[in-house]
């Protein structure tokens, strides 16, 4: 009843609104059925009533779509990038999946003008970079801080090595090549909306798919044109 009264008053979207606890809410979020039946399972009739924790179900759903969700980048509220001193050609191949190599990888071939490239990355990597410190852009190279103006960050080439990066404990972030990637928007449990730049292959995703934004979570596909995932957790 309260759940109607506030679809009826507009504080929820519908029966589906990622809030309520419906079972429509549970599947548009990606909750799996199988993941469901195993909670139900685990409870069990008791004669008391039982509390659910959503990182319960949050677990046990994970078990179940971690090993068939690809993965994929998704940068959000983009904050551009350049780096100077770049030195050479730089081919990156990041896996769909590291348990499952037949499933290809995502390859960007990163090539610079006079040294120079430009890049985006999410505002929320961007608020906890400084100048004089060290990031690695994920599966690319290391790059040093040099200046953060307004809405861009200026940085210059450091090394190449993944190894140097895990020794001192650099920041690993992801990224996009400035120009790639396609707007994506992400609903939220409190019915918010992340926005952003998701990779181009997503636009090729089946509605329904669910899939792993690195470093962000599980989200499923609900739209594809225009974007719109769902997410469910990390």
């Amino acid at each position: 009843s309260m759940i109607r009264s506030g679809i009826e008053d507009g504080s929820f979207m519908g029966w589906d609104d990622p809030r309520v606890g419906t079972v429509r809410s549970l599947k548009r979020r990606g909750v799996q059925p199988e993941a469901i039946r195993e909670v139900m399972i685990q409870v069990g009739p008791k004669p008391i009533n039982a509390t659910l924790s959503w990182g319960y179900i949050a677990s046990v759903n994970r078990k179940i779509i971690e090993p068939k969700a690809r993965r994929f980048t998704f940068v959000r509220d983009p904050v551009n990038l350049k780096v100077i001193g770049i030195l050479g050609e730089h081919d990156v191949r990041l896996p769909s999946h590291p348990d499952h190599p037949e499933w290809g990888s995502r390859e960007y071939s990163v090539r610079s003008d006079k040294g120079e490239a430009e890049f985006v990355v999410s505002g929320e990597d961007a608020e906890k970079m400084s100048g004089g410190e060290f990031t690695r852009l994920m599966g690319l190279f290391n790059i040093e801080i040099m200046h953060l103006g307004s809405g861009e960050i200026h940085a210059r080439f450091h090394s190449k090595s993944h190894q140097e990066a895990r020794k001192h404990d650099f920041p690993f972030v992801h990224w996009l090549p400035s120009g790639v990637g396609i707007q994506a928007q992400v609903v939220m449990p409190d019915a918010s909306t992340a926005r952003g730049l998701a990779e181009e292959d997503c636009r090729d995703l089946k509605e329904g798919s669910m899939i792993q934004f690195e470093r962000y979570g599980f989200v499923r596909v609900d739209s594809k044109s225009p974007f719109v995932a769902y997410y469910a957790h990390r």
